[in-house]
């Protein structure tokens, strides 16, 4: 409504604008008129009053004295020599004796002086005969014949006023004066042309003037000749312009009668008014926005009245069951009170939902921490009170991890929805069981023992036996559960929590299933800790050592390249195999500075090789999770540049499960890598959920057979057939294939005939150094028949 108010109003004012602004314009153009008129005036006027201030100076007077013009003594122009119309030349001006001056001649003032005053296209020098003696024209052409012979009667006419007639069917303006008594005469010749009409145009002026003769309707002279020709009809002019001034006006003496008139656009006149209403629209529309916001505030105002309504609603809804009637219309505030009475029924059912969801898993529905933590203080309080124990368990799921890594978070939550139901089904009705995050899971069995608990256990681990069917995946997923007794292994609720993570840690780690909490797991964890602290200080010492495992071209049968494998001689445990303290690195972000010592160090020793003209590449295993940092590209480019690293150079190996963690972002990084010439492999092919469309995508140069198919390759036939299939399949796709894990010569025979490119393992020989590999590159050792 409010809109539509300010349209018609808009309409309204702009219609009544739109009437006062041509009104307005009308009488400032009659104003501006008047005033041009009078400006035209002024300067038509002031040749009268210079021709008698040239006349009467000295130079003028003293050159007039010093000629010897006799009274038909030479000829000069005379009336009837050429036509009316008929040009003139200055050989014309010549062959009379008429002297013509291109530059301002001595009689007349300088020329600065007759600007600031007057400056006449034309001045002539007439002896007291009143014959032509001298002309001078200033940039203009010679004057009409008819103009050269002007008679005396006009010549008197202009003497002591400005006298306007025709000359050639033009309009001039004539001035003249005597410089000497009933002697020699002085005239000032202006056309009346476009150029003295725009001198009485006000600067910044967008109208045109013209002048009429009286009573022919028709322009004889304008200030625009392009936009107002002469000969224009007032009638058509009057269709275009808006048209003031039509009052005739003396200047002196004239032949004729003259209007002045003064033209404006109307297409200016719209543009002009069009931008005033758009400016006076927009100021109208921030009055509306005014308004809005005036309006927002009685609304608070309103507000303040509802607020009070609510109240009583709260008050009056306290402990009750609202009944819901049905609304009619009627009184306003009536209605709006029972509007409200909805409100704080569905407020009150809202309320009831956010509690439910503030104390349940969003996923599962099952209780979540905070509702658990409640039960379990409940069970404390119980237990103290009437001497009862209970059992704690916290569950975490095996392969979690690599299944939400592979398969994707949708899967991921499948199979913790399918776990929520299997743990519920396993326990009785008065038990809890509650997510606490991720995949890890608490129950609490009220009034049981660690005996009674044991049954619980095996009927968690019968369900679980069953695979987990998500989608077209047949998962196996297997748990790890660590138990606690109270009072036995704690009396608060931090204490239990804590005995039983690390019961859970220990049947994880030691692949028991379950275990209960023993105090000699507390050092457990503590070394867990000691040994992740101790693993950052090697790095930070560069304490840590990269061996090479040679790899085997199988065409040449000598070594083209090395993994490089990470290992750690610890001050007082000795050697820390890779799986001790890869994980824990995962686990804690200390993969990433890891990588990045390990990527320095290859590529450096790399450069090292290839200085002493080894040409062998080096394998570096990369992480999933290394993929999913930004600044990996950036990374490896300050350290290839300096090293001008090169695809053949370096291979950067990683596992399969980057299909399905976030593929898009992990093309990008390993594109990224890819066009500095960095090769990239997939490791362990085969193990992981490999996607062809994805493998596709990738920018792979090589594929590594993983072991576990390889080792069987002389037993089972179905292992031979995938190393087949994956080795065709690498080579339609224009990819190497490299087999891990060969340790006897057979396996070593049977992958050369399948015409696999590649192969490592020990029966090459175990990890070696870099320096012990430099020898072995040095010897040139022949490991394989070379293919011919």
């Amino acid at each position: 409504m409010g809109m539509a108010v300010w349209m018609v109003s808009d309409l309204y004012q702009s219609a009544q604008l739109s009437t006062i602004f041509q009104q307005q314009l009308k009488q400032n153009l009659k104003t501006e008129a008047r005033q041009q008129r009078q400006q035209f005036l002024h300067e038509i006027k002031s040749y009268n009053a210079a021709v008698r201030l040239y006349a009467s100076s000295a130079e003028i007077k003293d050159y007039v004295d010093q000629q010897s013009w006799q009274a038909g003594s030479e000829m000069s122009w005379q009336p009837g020599e050429s036509g009316d119309n008929a040009a003139v030349s200055a050989e014309d001006l010549l062959s009379h004796k008429i002297v013509l001056h291109e530059s301002v001649p001595e009689w007349l003032p300088g020329l600065s002086m007759m600007r600031n005053f007057v400056l006449p296209r034309y001045a002539m020098l007439f002896d007291a005969d009143n014959h032509l003696r001298e002309l001078y024209r200033y940039r203009n052409p010679i004057p009409p014949a008819e103009l050269l012979s002007i008679s005396n009667y006009e010549l008197e006419l202009s003497r002591e006023q400005t006298h306007v007639t025709m000359f050639g069917g033009r309009p001039f303006l004539l001035a003249a004066g005597y410089i000497e008594q009933e002697g020699t005469s002085l005239l000032l010749v202006t056309p009346i042309d476009d150029v003295l009409l725009r001198e009485s145009l006000s600067e910044g002026s967008h109208s045109i003037i013209a002048l009429l003769k009286d009573g022919i309707p028709e322009v004889m002279v304008s200030s625009d000749d392009l936009r107002v020709p002469q000969g224009a009809s007032l009638a058509q002019l009057k269709q275009q312009y808006l048209i003031t001034g039509e009052d005739n006006f003396a200047t002196g003496s004239s032949d004729f009668m003259v209007s002045f008139i003064s033209l404006l656009s109307k297409r200016e006149v719209d543009e002009k008014m069009n931008r005033v209403l758009k400016k006076d629209r927009m100021t109208r529309a921030i009055n509306a926005v005014l308004y809005f916001f005036s309006f927002v505030i009685v609304m608070l105002w309103i507000t303040y009245r509802i607020q009070k309504l609510t109240r009583k609603v709260v008050a009056f809804s306290s402990g009750r069951e609202i009944l819901q009637p049905e609304l009619k219309r009627g009184d306003q505030l009536e209605e709006l009170d029972k509007r409200f009475e909805l409100l704080a029924a569905a407020i009150e059912k809202e309320t009831a939902e956010l509690e439910y969801q503030a104390n349940h898993d969003i996923l599962t529905g099952m209780p979540n921490r905070a509702l658990f933590n409640t039960r379990l203080q409940y069970e404390l309080l119980n237990g103290e009170r009437n001497n009862q124990k209970f059992v704690l368990m916290i569950s975490d799921l095996n392969r979690f991890k690599e299944i939400n890594d592979t398969l994707g978070h949708h899967i991921g939550d499948m199979v913790i929805k399918q776990t929520a139901i299997r743990l519920q089904e396993a326990l009785r009705k008065n038990d809890t069981v509650a997510r606490l995050g991720g995949d890890e899971f608490a129950m609490l069995l009220p009034n049981t023992s660690l005996d009674e608990a044991g049954h619980a256990i095996k009927k968690i681990f019968e369900r679980f036996d069953t695979p987990f069917l998500v989608e077209s995946h047949r998962l196996d997923v297997g748990i790890s559960i660590g138990l606690v007794e109270y009072p036995t292994h704690g009396s608060e609720i931090g204490k239990l929590m804590q005995h039983a993570d690390i019961a859970m840690y220990y049947a994880k780690n030691n692949h028991t299933g379950s275990a209960i909490y023993q105090t000699t797991e507390d050092n457990y964890m503590v070394a867990r800790l000691a040994l992740m602290s101790d693993l950052k200080q090697a790095l930070q010492d560069n304490a840590l050592t990269l061996l090479y495992q040679p790899i085997i071209d199988l065409k040449t049968g000598r070594i083209c390249g090395a993994e490089a494998l990470l290992r750690w001689s610890h001050l007082t445990k000795g050697d820390i195999t890779p799986d001790d303290f890869i994980p824990l690195a995962e686990q804690t972000g200390l993969i990433q500075p890891l990588t990045d010592w390990v990527i320095e160090n290859a590529i450096s020793q790399c450069e090292a090789w290839r200085d002493d003209d080894f040409d062998v590449s080096v394998g570096i295993n990369i992480s999933v999770s290394c993929l999913q940092d930004n600044r990996l590209a950036e990374k490896i480019r300050e350290v290839a540049k300096p090293n001008d690293i090169h695809g053949s150079n370096c291979i950067f190996e990683i596992t399969e499960s980057v299909f399905m963690k976030d593929p898009v972002k992990a093309n990008k990084v390993l594109t990224e890598i890819s066009k500095m010439g960095i090769g990239i492999a997939i490791d362990d092919f085969g193990t992981g959920y490999s996607s062809m469309s994805y493998l596709k995508q990738l920018p792979v140069t090589e594929l590594k057979i993983d072991g576990s198919f390889i080792g069987n390759l002389l037993v089972s036939d179905n292992d031979a057939v995938i190393v087949r299939a994956v080795i065709d399949m690498a080579h339609n796709l224009g990819l190497k294939v490299v087999a891990e894990g060969v340790e006897n010569e057979e396996t070593l025979n049977i992958l050369t005939i399948l015409g696999c490119d590649k192969a490592q393992g020990y029966y090459f020989g175990e990890p070696v150094t870099s320096d012990e590999l430099g020898n072995l590159l040095r010897q040139n050792k022949l490991y394989a028949h070379a293919l011919l």
